[in-house]
């Protein structure tokens, strides 16, 4: 009895197109896994998500939902196991739902073999054949209830060779010794459709809705698959790929139509196009994304205990005679319109838009907002350096009427405007340290406590002093 390979692919209505598959045990004494790729990794990435305590007899997938028919019963159980994943943004992980094991779904009526199973974004559906006769049954389970579909017109002697559905457009390829024909149902009550193939050399491989339509693969000597679309009866070629294994097959991927092959020494996939090459799928760590935060946390933290350490040495910070610390709002107002230089960069670098640079910046470090926060930070302490070092303060600060001094009596230093512009790159790299402004006596970020200087008000009005000699800076 011929059961469903067991790698699936996703339908063209899926918001992120991913394809799952049985990953093999990584160790002898571990087991294979449920894996999932797809959206961000960019068909390059593979995540296990569930460990399964053999391999499945039957499995199929539609995005980020997959269904499987235990192993052990050949076929037999009326009962499939399901599991979503969701890709969480701020973890740049998949979720797996439920938490632990699979969840069970409702056995499907009626009796005989699985032999196909199935599926779109609607839920799955299961092909079973009624004892050794050619007749096949199909159910879909939709909304948590079994619906049985019109009867299938087989004719004697023919099986269901493959099988594909798109919402409840469901094609299947049936043939026998002499003949193949394709029969196609645009919904669960819908009549069935024949049409009669001519002559096909190779055999069956791979059956996927493309642009809406059905798309074949069949496998020809010398390891070279012939895609093809069916057309008043024959199949038209479509593509013609070489260096292809018998037992890959066409899966849907971030990348567009994709070659899927397991290999002993792991998966690999290509572009189905002629002339692509086969590349390994690297195994993401399920918790490298939290990892990475807890480890940007423990950073931060540990910044902010040195910076405070380093605050506290050689003598106390104070407000130069004449002076007010600048107030609150004209230095968060200033900080960002620090921040437009970076944003043009990156918009003009990496091709991303405002709102998704702003985005990252809230986001805070992680692996997919890194380069933009490296180049936010790069151009902002490059931006502030060069102004301050020259005459002193940035345009956002002339802007503001806001001064940089230092807070122990000494002339400001090169030395100093470099530090605290440097420190304000990390702060953009690691946001939740600009709290130190709110704690620190002074008002002071990071930087203005290493390098030991204050922003103050330079406006010429100030209720507690003259105005500021400006030669002292």
């Amino acid at each position: 009895m011929m059961y469903a390979v067991l790698i699936c692919m996703a339908i063209a209505s899926t918001p992120s197109p991913t394809f799952w598959f049985v990953s093999p045990p990584l160790e002898p004494s571990s087991t294979p896994s449920l894996a999932i790729v797809g959206t961000p990794a960019l068909d390059a990435i593979y995540s296990p998500l569930r460990a399964l305590a053999n391999r499945p007899d039957a499995m199929a997938s539609a995005g980020t939902a997959v269904w499987v028919l235990p192993a052990g019963l050949g076929g037999q159980s009326k009962i499939l196991r399901s599991l979503r994943a969701t890709w969480d943004t701020g973890l740049e992980a998949w979720i797996a739902e439920p938490a632990e094991g699979l969840a069970r779904l409702p056995a499907w009526p009626g009796e005989g073999v699985l032999t196909h199973l199935i599926g779109s974004h609607l839920g799955p559906s299961v092909i079973v054949q009624q004892g050794d006769s050619a007749a096949y049954r199909i159910w879909s389970l939709r909304r948590g209830e079994w619906l049985e579909r019109t009867t299938v017109p087989m004719q004697p002697r023919e099986r269901v060779l493959l099988a594909a559905e798109e919402a409840d457009d469901l094609v299947l390829l049936v043939g026998d010794d002499a003949s193949i024909a394709m029969l196609r149902a645009a919904g669960i009550e819908s009549p069935w459709q024949r049409t009669q193939l001519g002559a096909i050399d190779g055999q069956p491989q791979d059956l996927i809705f493309h642009d809406g339509n059905p798309l074949f693969g069949f496998q020809q000597a010398n390891d070279i698959r012939e895609l093809g679309h069916v057309q008043s009866g024959q199949i038209l070629p479509w593509a013609t790929l070489v260096d292809v294994p018998a037992d890959a097959r066409l899966v849907r991927g971030q990348e567009g139509l994709l070659l899927f092959h397991l290999r002993q020494d792991g998966p690999y996939v290509r572009l189905a196009e002629a002339g692509s090459k086969w590349y390994t799928l690297e195994r993401s760590i399920g918790l490298s994304a939290a990892l990475w935060s807890v480890l940007v946390l423990l950073g931060i933290a540990v910044v902010v205990v040195a910076m405070l350490l380093a605050g506290r040495g050689a003598g106390s910070d104070v407000v130069p005679k004449g002076c007010r610390v600048a107030p609150l709002s004209r230095r968060v107002l200033a900080a960002l319109l620090d921040l437009v230089p970076g944003l043009l960069v990156c918009v003009a670098v990496l091709g991303t838009g405002s709102i998704e640079v702003l985005s990252a910046l809230l986001a805070g470090p992680m692996p997919s907002t890194l380069p933009t926060l490296l180049i936010m930070a790069a151009v902002a302490a490059i931006w502030g350096f060069a102004w301050e070092v020259t005459v002193g303060y940035s345009p956002s600060k002339w802007l503001l009427a806001l001064r940089i001094v230092p807070s122990r009596g000494e002339q400001l230093q090169w030395w100093q405007t470099l530090v605290r512009n440097v420190l304000k790159g990390v702060v953009i790299m690691a946001p939740p340290l600009a709290i130190l402004i709110i704690l620190t006596p002074l008002a002071q970020a990071p930087g203005d406590i290493v390098a030991r200087t204050l922003v103050i008000d330079a406006g010429p009005s100030r209720p507690d002093g003259p105005p500021i000699d400006d030669s002292s800076t």
